[in-house]
């Protein structure tokens, strides 16, 4: 799948895919430049799926399971949408664009 990352597309594989209300995402490799851009360090973070787009949440912890992270990253796009309403969510995420 691709993602956006800081200043490409870069085509990476989920290592997991869930679903929230009918919406993919999934949780990546997601590439950030580190120590001034010397260096790229690679973090797990959780994508929506079509759009390749980061969504604002943590990234995963040091030796916290990737079951473990996607629950964590339920709840928090659980949170989201009850803080947006439904239909602020779905246009928030219809307005991505479509890249996969």
């Amino acid at each position: 799948m691709k993602i956006l990352a800081e200043n490409s597309i870069e085509e990476v594989k989920p290592k997991k895919i869930f679903d929230f209300k009918g919406h993919k995402f999934a949780v990546v490799s997601f590439p950030l430049t580190y120590m001034e851009g010397k260096e790229i360090i690679f973090i797990d973070k959780v994508v929506h799926y079509s759009s390749g787009k980061a969504l604002p949440l943590s990234s995963r912890h040091h030796r916290q399971t990737l079951k473990s992270y996607v629950e964590q990253s339920l709840k928090c796009i659980d949170n989201i949408f009850n803080s947006f309403g439904a239909e602020k969510f779905e246009e928030e995420i219809n307005n991505f664009e479509k890249i996969n």
